[in-house]
């Protein structure tokens, strides 16, 4: 059983190897090109309401996923939606992490008194649709050609859950 813990600056190297194995993959939305640690930590911390960013360590000092509640948007009418992303390292999928780091990030979107959370994902693999329904999220939205993978501009997905 692993523990879940605040993302620190040194956990970003970690973090950004993990996401970048996705965009690789083709499988995020954070592409198209694979991000820096400086990158990565800036896109936690910016936006006009920085939120917060966890780590899963299977054992101690190994990172196994990570997730993130970010602004939505810069527009500070916004403010009380967050987006919600979740990485789990490739070899360290079904084991529940990314359940319980959206278990993680919901219970911290009630904390922090957010309205709704947005999760974006690509159509395929199918695996994500699935994840994002039984985790109570309902697909609100379909941006047609926007996510550059290789040759080819792939659809997003766009997922709501309400907290209120």
């Amino acid at each position: 059983m692993g523990a879940i813990r605040r993302l620190e600056p040194t956990d970003l190297p970690a973090a950004v190897r993990i996401c970048n194995a996705e965009i690789a993959r083709g499988g995020s939305t954070w592409g198209p090109v694979e991000l820096t640690a400086d990158q990565l930590g800036a896109r936690l911390s910016g936006g006009p309401r920085p939120l917060e960013s966890w780590v899963y360590e299977d054992t101690p000092g190994e990172l196994a996923g990570w997730g993130a509640l970010t602004s939505h948007t810069q527009r500070d009418i916004y403010d009380t939606i967050a987006e919600v992303a979740l990485f789990v390292d490739e070899p360290k999928r079904r084991h529940g992490i990314g359940r319980e780091l959206a278990q993680h990030a919901l219970g911290r979107a009630r904390a922090l008194e957010l309205r709704a959370l947005v999760v974006l994902v690509q159509p395929t693999p199918a695996f994500l649709i699935a994840w994002c329904v039984r985790q109570g999220f309902r697909n609100v939205g379909w941006l047609k050609g926007v996510v550059p993978v290789g040759a080819e501009w792939r659809d997003t997905l766009v997922f709501q859950r309400t907290l209120t």
